[in-house]
């Protein structure tokens, strides 16, 4: 699937291995829902940085509501949520990186994790 069908690189339970845990760059993954209002806020942020294509990390996105086994098995229970794939592993962090918020402070917050 191209950019133009895909564009926030939607994945689910059949492809989100090949995606995220054996992906060879971190993955952040956005955990949102179309009801979601912070959601849906933070769409035009994440395109964007999909489009950008950061050479340290891969953005990949998945619907709360159509992956319920994806979201229970990461402990998901607040959305926009964001988690950072790193080996096939999510990294730990003290505090969820959760809500919606600008470009910045999300590359921010990400690079943080990244580097931990």
């Amino acid at each position: 699937m191209n950019q133009q069908e895909n564009p926030y690189n939607a994945v689910n339970g059949e492809t989100f291995e090949e995606a995220v845990l054996q992906n060879k760059k971190p993955v952040v993954v956005f955990f949102a829902a179309a009801w979601c209002g912070p959601c849906w806020e933070m769409l035009p942020v994440i395109k964007e940085m999909i489009e950008e294509n950061d050479p340290h990390f891969d953005i990949c996105s998945v619907d709360v509501d159509e992956e319920p086994e994806l979201t229970g098995r990461y402990g998901i229970r607040v959305i926009p949520q964001y988690v950072v794939f790193r080996n096939g592993l999510p990294i730990p962090m003290e505090r969820a990186l959760v809500g919606a918020m600008g470009k910045k402070q999300l590359l921010t917050k990400i690079g943080k994790v990244i580097t931990s």
